[in-house]
């Protein structure tokens, strides 16, 4: 009996690793599952991304800023994965499942384990995250760069905070983290300066920095020649984007303080239709509603929690944050997808609240507390489901989500492979700087929009280009309309 005990004891010590372990398990599976070919095709923004990643080099650094370091990095996957789905997809993979992990990291200082646990599956599974996941857009890096900021600017308060114990040793670990956690900070303030709209966010967190006491006063005493390597870390990051910005003229400068919007009731309209929806849709990339009602009540009561204490260390962050993100969503609902990282730490606010307040009702009552552990997890439970089930069957069988994905460039690259002759692939005019980029796989392969004859030629069932000739071969979808891809001569 008493083996037993002290078994079960053991075992309770290492609840929060087995919870943090199944946590990634998610991450890992709900980011990398078939995001090749779920969603089934590119949208019209991850083909933008493509084109510009596809024709870009090096030299034309200067003629490409806004976006900047998203595009680099999908020049190297193709570079490396040739100009395939795959390709587009992978860095925005890797940037979310680095951008889940810090924020789980975050989520554990920001909270208790058990609440970061929670709240983690919560945000992992929601509709938002798998949707930035597999979208082939410069969301992804926006995001993890929110989640950078944030992470390393409170790796530096809590080292600061515990700086004076542990003797020595731990004390020039603590230093060097500090360090390293501000070189990181200054690094990727640069970066988010290139994103679109990004600059609004950079402003917004400086100001933040710049009131908050406590990273005022870390500021003030951090040593000069540590301020002047991360200074100039930053500075030199940026000085493509200030050339960039002077040679692009009012075009880039457009593009990159996203200066065609408006605040409308129209934008204001469309922005909670994304968020908060009673409809399935597709909104720039993200099926929507992203968020379910039962998990707009918990950001809600995270709000209420974080509103009461106005002057709280949180609400100095989460309060300027989800302001500065809602007003450029109305501005511009494109920009909605900003939202994603203080809806998750209001989430996680929400959910310490509900636990913190059950407990408060039955302090000494352990059935009562059983009782909440059974309902929390049925609620969890429930929701993880919810979202990964709609997000599957939204892309799978809704007209109002699949009909948005095109599925014509899979298909031509499939076809290639199985050429070795010269081919001819006729398009439609504002599609042919996209497909160009095959070019770089399959040096043969010509782009036009206008047909020759006698030559072997492969037709987009979106070209509206129209031959006396009988095709060799067509190639369809598994669509109900618009089935016709591909017509091959």
């Amino acid at each position: 009996m008493k083996s037993d005990l002290v078994q079960q004891i053991t075992l309770y010590k290492y609840r929060y690793i087995a919870g943090f372990g199944a946590l990634l398990l998610f991450i890992l599976a709900v980011t990398t599952w078939r995001f090749w070919a779920l969603p089934d095709g590119l949208s019209v923004n991850e083909m933008a991304a493509a084109t510009t990643a596809g024709h870009f080099s090096l030299p034309q650094i200067l003629s490409e800023v806004v976006n900047l370091p998203w595009t680099i990095l999908e020049w190297l996957s193709i570079k490396v994965f040739g100009a395939s789905v795959f390709a587009f997809r992978l860095p925005a993979i890797i940037l979310m499942i680095l951008s889940a992990g810090g924020l789980v990291m975050l989520l554990r200082k920001w909270s208790r384990d058990n609440i970061a646990v929670i709240s983690g599956f919560l945000t992992i599974t929601s509709v938002f995250f798998i949707s930035l996941s597999r979208s082939a857009t410069p969301l992804a890096m926006t995001t993890f760069l929110i989640v950078m900021i944030l992470l390393s600017t409170l790796t530096i308060i809590r080292a600061v905070e515990k700086f004076g114990s542990g003797g020595e040793k731990n004390q020039v670990r603590r230093s060097w983290r500090t360090f390293l956690a501000k070189i990181i900070l200054c690094i990727a303030l640069a970066l988010l300066c290139y994103q679109a709209a990004g600059i609004y966010l950079v402003v917004m967190f400086v100001v933040v920095g710049v009131f908050h006491p406590k990273t005022r006063l870390i500021f003030v005493k951090s040593k000069p020649w540590k301020i002047i390597i991360g200074a100039s870390a930053g500075l030199a990051v940026m000085t493509p984007l200030a050339v960039g910005l002077i040679a692009g003229g009012s075009t880039t400068l457009t593009k990159w303080l996203v200066l065609n919007g408006a605040w409308s009731p129209e934008h204001l309209s469309t922005s909670w239709a994304t968020l908060f929806g009673l409809e399935i849709g597709f909104a720039d990339g993200l099926v929507t509603p992203l968020l379910t009602l039962v998990s707009l009540i918990i950001a809600l009561l995270g709000l209420m929690k974080i509103g009461a204490g106005i002057l709280s260390a949180r609400a100095y962050l989460v309060l300027p944050f989800l302001l500065t993100t809602l007003a450029l969503s109305a501005w511009q609902p494109e920009l909605v997808y900003l939202l994603f990282v203080p809806l998750a730490l209001l989430t996680t606010v929400g959910v310490e609240t509900l636990v913190r307040e059950w407990y408060n009702l039955f302090p000494r009552n352990p059935y009562a507390r059983i009782l909440g552990v059974v309902t929390l997890t049925i609620l969890i439970g429930g929701l993880v489901w919810a979202s990964m089930t709609r997000f599957s069957l939204s892309q799978n069988y809704d007209t109002r989500v699949v009909d948005n994905y095109n599925q014509e460039y899979s298909a031509v690259r499939s076809v290639l492979l199985g050429e070795r002759n010269a081919v001819m692939l006729i398009v439609s005019p504002d599609e042919q700087e996209f497909y160009e980029i095959l070019r770089s796989d399959f040096p043969k392969l010509e782009v036009s929009t206008k047909m020759k004859k006698d030559v072997h030629s492969i037709v987009l069932g979106s070209a509206s280009v129209q031959s006396e000739e009988i095709p060799s071969k067509i190639v369809t979808s598994w669509r109900s309309e618009n089935a016709v891809l591909l017509r091959i001569y």
